[in-house]
């Protein structure tokens, strides 16, 4: 019988998985995004429980990479780990962070500069095997920049103060329900306020060619290539590599601002899974 592994890449809004086995059979399936800073422990098993029961179901895994973001730390990969095995019992269980998943995906075996646009935002220098050099990560409050909770927070923030009067924009937000109010209780009073807030990214793209998109977009790509890739040193002859549903979303203003910093333009793949799934492919093969 063909060994299986379960492949798993989680953001803060949505977790990709695949399992796939020796002849290449491949089942995926889509849960909610499994932060272990957003998302409680009871929350995390019915999850794993009962939107990967088809899986579950079907298919027991030998061996299961689990790429999440907030998994930086061991504390938050044990709790993914000891959850993950409290389901599937008989797999081996490897939990790394998604920054980790993202340059295996987009660069394979072969060094490289890897980045993250995604709910959130980060960056790294990789050798083709681990990761050497990391960007600083202050999370949704304080960093994440060029993320979709980064500009949807700095987009509802304008229009609180008032600064998207008498623009579409303004009415926009305004038709969608949003006040002072309702942006306060989305930052202190709901769960995962970073999705909550990423979710407006999105309105940039419906006003795509209004002038006040296109300085944010423009400013919040500057500022996650001075913070996250200048602050590496001489990477003016390296390409830069995406992944995540900004980096594809705003490619052409992204290429922009990697071109204004003087910065060389890489690839830009979505959803980093199905490089995951390549690598892992790679590696059970050798």
């Amino acid at each position: 019988m063909s060994k299986k592994i379960l492949v798993a890449d989680s953001g803060s809004t949505k977790t990709d998985w695949c399992l796939f086995d020796e002849t290449a059979h491949k089942e995926e399936a889509c849960t909610v995004g499994l932060n272990p800073y957003y998302i409680s422990a009871n929350d995390l098993l019915r999850v794993l429980k009962e939107e990967l029961m088809l899986l579950r179901s079907i298919h027991q895994p030998d061996e299961i990479y689990f790429y999440g973001s907030g998994c930086s730390l061991p504390d938050k990969q044990l709790l993914l780990k000891v959850s993950l095995e409290e389901v599937f019992p008989h797999a081996k269980v490897r939990v790394e962070h998604d920054l980790l998943g993202a340059a295996r995906a987009l660069c394979g075996s072969e060094p490289g500069i890897a980045c993250i646009l995604g709910t959130g935002s980060n960056a790294c220098f990789y050798d083709g095997t681990h990761i050497t050099k990391e960007a600083i990560s202050l999370g949704f409050w304080l960093g994440d920049e060029g993320g979709a909770g980064f500009l949807g927070k700095q987009l509802l923030t304008d229009f609180a103060y008032g600064k998207l009067q008498n623009t579409p924009l303004h009415a926009y937000l305004e038709g969608q329900g949003l006040n002072r109010q309702r942006i306060l209780e989305l930052a202190y009073h709901t769960p995962m306020p970073n999705v909550q807030f990423a979710q407006h990214a999105q309105t940039l793209s419906v006003f795509r060619n209004e002038s006040y998109s296109q300085a944010l977009l423009q400013t919040a790509f500057q500022q996650f290539l001075t913070n996250h890739i200048l602050a590496f040193g001489s990477t003016e002859n390296i390409p830069l590599n995406f992944t995540g549903s900004i980096a594809e979303f705003f490619a052409p203003e992204l290429g922009i601002a990697v071109q204004s910093m003087g910065l060389k333009m890489g690839k830009i793949v979505r959803k980093p899974i199905h490089g995951l799934v390549a690598y892992h492919q790679e590696k059970a093969s050798i």
